[in-house]
């Protein structure tokens, strides 16, 4: 399942980057993949109820919506 999340991750990164025509570096999406990944980990760990499953998406909702809101900022509009 981490793995799954930080493919996801990637894959929403890189259509994003080339849609909205963004500067994101394929150093930070390597990156943010990889700590989107790790949002998952409550899950595995607290063996998947449906509470853990929920927090993680947010987890992982939050790292991918933060990352973008600062690449957006900055960007001169």
């Amino acid at each position: 399942m981490a793995i799954a999340g930080g493919v996801g991750s990637f894959a929403y990164l890189i259509p994003t980057k080339y849609l909205l025509k963004l500067d994101i570096h394929y150093k930070n999406v390597f990156l943010i993949s990889v700590i989107s990944g790790f949002s998952f980990l409550p899950m595995l760990v607290l063996h998947g109820s449906g509470f853990e499953l929920a927090f993680s998406v947010l987890l992982w909702t939050l790292i991918n919506g933060i990352f973008m809101d600062k690449v957006q900022k900055s960007v001169i509009i």
